[in-house]
């Protein structure tokens, strides 16, 4: 049956309000007016949605950029007058690609001429978009190279771990290769990399695309990491990486791959006053802030009260159901029963100060654990506990006490094997006002 064209309208009408409701990102509207603003992905409908300026790329769907040619094109719009004001971002690799390989000069733009200001979600969505906002001094991002060297397949290439580094890899196909190609799809290339928490990842790698270039350091597999780097604090960093291709799959390139390394630019740490910092954490990571702004703090310090590594974790004590064992890797923990408990060495901040504990702690289940403290002059935990959540391999948790506040509690453990491998404490002013 026939619809009447009015009919059609008014239901295309009502669709329409009804994607922009469920879709709306009123603090994003506002922040951004009418201003220019473009979208880091592929969810490109929610600017539309939003009845934003929308002033995409040359080619606006990042892992459509699949060519040297394509990827220099958006790269130039980046960092010519014509990039946009703002960016919408929510990072997306399809395929199981590296995630720093789809518009891999787009997001070296991003990290170093722009600043992430907050997340904001639409109706029902697990995952936000973070706005970005062009810096109002922007600076040309050259890779410098410093290494050139032919690789084997599955031949580890190392990664200074304490620098940005853009990699640019060669990935040539043979004879057979290409035809094979043409006539079917490239065979499949994979990136192998080992990281600075013990970590291995596993992605595709798309030669045409491999060959202009892409970060590896720092680490950036989620938008956390992405954002984190963009603070001025990585989470994690590459040491290594191979380049594997299936045996059976080689005679379809070249014997040997090109690997060019370069060194980028550090990347700042963007806020220093700390009220100003808890409030922009907590813009963009939302639950997470806290907990992230805590590691900052911690960084941002060099005022070391205790450092005490594998072998000098003497003020450790054993309070009930657990048993402590020194070990060359560090103190090994077995907690049994209902409610283990270990003392944490004693120690009371200076006044005016506040002090932030970091402990490196392995275990092989995935578990919580509090910290409950005394205040200063009392013997006696009190009721408040500061929990945290650890997963079953190294983990570095943090805690913050004020002056009134000494760590002489008791850290509670779920049963199960620990080893502790550091413990530190660092001191930072006070927050003004009362504790």
């Amino acid at each position: 049956m026939a619809t009447a064209p009015g009919a059609t309208l008014k239901r295309l009408d009502a669709q329409l309000r009804d994607a922009k409701l469920k879709n709306a990102l009123p603090r994003v509207r506002a922040a951004v007016g009418r201003q220019t603003i473009d979208v880091f992905g592929y969810e490109q409908g929610i600017v539309l949605l939003n009845d934003l300026n929308y002033t995409p790329r040359p080619v606006f769907q990042g892992y459509s950029a699949y060519t040297p040619r394509l990827i220099a094109a958006n790269t130039a719009f980046y960092s010519s007058s014509r990039a946009p004001a703002y960016v919408l971002f929510k990072y997306d690799a399809i395929d199981g690609r590296y995630p720093t390989l789809d518009d891999a000069g787009v997001l070296r733009e991003l990290l170093f001429n722009y600043t992430p200001l907050f997340e904001e979600r639409g109706y029902n969505d697990e995952r936000g978009y973070t706005l970005w906002q062009r810096n109002d001094e922007t600076k040309p991002v050259t890779p410098v190279p410093f290494s050139t060297q032919p690789l084997l397949f599955d031949e580890i290439c190392s990664v200074p771990k304490d620098k940005n580094i853009w990699v640019e890899l060669d990935v040539p196909k043979s004879f057979r290769g290409r035809l094979f190609g043409f006539l079917y799809k490239p065979p499949d290339v994979e990136i192998r990399v080992n990281d600075t928490q013990g970590r291995q990842t596993r992605h595709r790698l798309i030669p045409s695309m491999t060959s202009a270039g892409f970060i590896i350091n720092p680490e950036m597999e989620t938008d956390r990491n992405v954002l984190q780097a963009a603070l001025g604090r990585p989470e994690s960093s590459a040491v290594s990486f191979l380049v594997h291709v299936p045996r059976e799959l080689r005679r379809f390139f070249e014997r040997r791959v090109v690997c060019r390394l370069a060194a980028l630019p550090e990347l700042p740490v963007e806020i220093r006053d700390r009220k100003a910092r808890m409030a922009r954490y907590a813009a963009l990571f939302n639950d997470d802030g806290p907990s992230l702004e805590l590691t900052e703090a911690f960084h941002s310090t060099s005022d070391v009260l205790v450092n005490a590594g594998p072998n000098d974790l003497n003020g450790f004590a054993a309070l009930q159901g657990v048993e402590l064992t020194p070990s060359p890797a560090g103190l090994q923990i077995r907690a049994e029963g209902t409610d283990p408990q270990v003392l944490l060495p004693r120690f009371t901040p200076p006044k005016g100060r506040t002090a932030i504990l970091r402990i490196d702690l392995e275990t092989a289940i995935d578990t919580g654990l509090q910290l409950s403290y005394v205040r200063a002059g009392e013997s006696a935990p009190i009721t408040r506990f500061m929990t945290r959540c650890i997963k079953g391999r190294t983990n570095t948790i943090y805690f913050e006490l004020n002056e009134a506040e000494s760590v002489g509690g008791a850290l509670q453990l779920d049963p199960g094997d620990y080893v502790v491998t550091h413990f530190e404490i660092r001191s930072i002013p006070a927050p003004p006002g009362p504790p």
